[in-house]
């Protein structure tokens, strides 16, 4: 029977694809101006000071753009 040791890499490694796996790419909101640099939730609170476009992206379309995690909402 296997000691707890050396499972311990074996369910980081199950965890990690599982997460990896069951983690849909999740729609985000970004504002379409030059300043602007978050991706936000759709609740967001932080995404009204956008007074341009806000545009719906997947999350790895945001990033691909330069875009990264709002501190309010993720």
């Amino acid at each position: 029977m296997p000691t707890l040791v050396g499972m311990k890499p074996l369910y980081a490694l199950f965890a990690l694809l599982l997460l990896s796996a069951t983690v849909p790419d999740t729609k985000v909101l970004i504002c379409i101006s030059t300043g602007a640099s978050k991706y936000h939730s759709h609740y967001c609170q932080g995404l009204k000071k956008c007074t341009h476009v806000v545009k719906e992206v997947s999350i790895s379309e945001a990033r691909n753009r330069g875009y990264s995690a709002c501190g309010y909402c993720y």
